[in-house]
């Protein structure tokens, strides 16, 4: 009876250090992961102001990029609101040399 006790014990253990390690693993990818898109998103930022800048002929402090509200524009398109008070949605080639293939002027904020 007694060996019986302890060798439920011992799996539960083992169980229970097996869930532990999976959770601090998973915890790391997820951290990581984070961390990956925020590189990502932050050189994505730095290429599409380039060409902003190039194709407005502006300077780095005179636009800002937002993201779309609409479901259906996320990823696919950005938003540059400038100083000015004038809003552009733009989309940028997937190839290389990059550059801006839509620029669509907007009349406010309630566009997007």
């Amino acid at each position: 009876m007694a060996n019986a006790i302890f060798s439920i014990s011992g799996n539960l253990g083992g169980m229970l250090g097996f869930l532990l390690t999976l959770i601090v693993v998973s915890s790391f990818l997820l951290f990581f992961n984070l961390i990956c898109e925020s590189i990502v998103e932050e050189k994505r930022h730095k290429r599409i102001g380039k060409l902003i800048q190039q194709e407005f002929e502006c300077d780095e402090d005179a636009y800002t990029i937002l993201e779309p509200t609409n479901p259906n524009a996320k990823g696919v398109y950005d938003i540059v609101a400038f100083t000015s008070g004038a809003y552009y949605m733009i989309r940028c080639s997937g190839s290389k040399p990059q550059k801006i293939i839509v620029k669509e002027k907007l009349d406010s904020l309630k566009d997007i």
